[in-house]
């Protein structure tokens, strides 16, 4: 999940404790991890590490990022996209 460099890192790990404490089929053995995974050009990319049976894998991880929109978003955080801030610089010479 992909976060604004103005939105709370620990806002965005709350919104993922939710959803994993909302999905039953998440093993609470081995424990969820919640990381913060890079430090991106236009956004902090966090991560969830969850371990479920290999039954429910596909429902769960479809699902999940189904819900991840949903979940940060009312927690007010923003999910960014790439962008550029473009300087344009005149010239004194016009040669």
């Amino acid at each position: 999940m992909c976060i604004s460099y103005g939105d709370s890192i620990e806002d965005g790990l709350a919104a993922l404790r939710e959803l994993v404490s909302e999905e039953s089929r998440i093993l609470i053995e081995p424990a969820p991890q919640y990381l913060v995974h890079t430090l991106a050009d236009s956004s902090v990319n966090l991560q969830l590490r969850a371990w479920v049976a290999t039954t429910h894998y596909w429902d769960i991880y479809w699902q999940t990022q189904r819900k991840i929109k949903d979940k940060v978003q009312s927690k007010g955080i923003t999910i960014p996209f790439p962008q550029r801030d473009l300087h344009i610089i005149e010239s004194k010479n016009n040669a």
